[in-house]
């Protein structure tokens, strides 16, 4: 079967249409979640706003990692989780094998040189760039000592 001229045509114009039409879906898609984007924002979602940023991104957002027990399985409920947690840290910090007596360093002999001074642009981006991803620079209101 040979294809006629005028036919080759109208396929040109048709896979041109569609080849427009889906430029379009996918602008109006990427304007779509933008709107989202700066909506999460106004509204300090951050989570939500990662989640966009990520599918944009191509990243999958499928994290089904779950904690196990010592043995291998998945816990049943929290309280098995709890307890499995117990049994494995009190294992560790009850070690037979560990030194009751702490291992300090000599102090030094010399006095070291600690920089107080301001911190610059250049040490501020050095910094910024060691951050975890997906990590927001907030307090965790962790208790330290």
């Amino acid at each position: 079967m040979t294809r006629k001229p005028e036919d080759k045509k109208a396929w040109r114009e048709i896979q041109s249409q569609v080849t427009l039409a889906l430029e379009k879906d996918h602008i109006a898609s990427i304007e779509k979640q933008l709107d989202e984007l700066e909506q999460a924002d106004r509204k300090h979602e951050y989570g939500t706003a990662w989640s966009i940023i990520n599918q944009m991104c191509g990243k999958s957002t499928a994290n089904n990692t779950k904690v196990k027990l010592l043995n291998g399985s998945v816990p049943e409920n929290k309280e098995q989780l709890l307890n499995d947690w117990c049994k494995y840290f009190s294992n560790f910090l009850y070690n037979e094998n560990s030194s009751i007596e702490t291992c300090y360093p000599e102090p030094s002999d010399e006095n070291i040189e600690i920089n107080t001074e301001t911190i610059s642009f250049e040490e501020l981006k050095e910094a910024v760039r060691t951050f975890k991803n997906k990590k927001a620079p907030e307090n965790d209101f962790a208790l330290t000592s």
